[in-house]
């Protein structure tokens, strides 16, 4: 497995705003894009659930980073090929 960290660090609020929210909508872009390209109707569906657990996600970290001035914030993914 092959690691890599993303973001690791102390921010202002609004900076893990902006970072946080850049990650989600290049997610949610990635997913409309599949969208777009899928004739099966079970994949699209599957992808707009997706999308809206990914919007509520976000909006739930925004709503949850208001409540502080900085906050710290860890992204890591893990590399596994199968």
């Amino acid at each position: 497995m092959n690691k890599a960290v993303l973001i690791d660090g102390v921010f202002e609020v609004a900076d893990a705003v902006q970072l946080l929210t850049g990650m989600y909508q290049q997610k949610l872009r990635y997913h409309e894009s599949k969208i777009k390209n899928s004739d099966s109707e079970e994949d699209i569906k599957q992808r707009e659930e997706k999308i809206k657990q990914l919007q509520l996600q976000l909006s739930n970290l925004r709503s949850y980073l208001q409540t502080g001035d900085k906050v710290q914030l860890h992204a890591e993914i893990a590399v596994k090929a199968v």
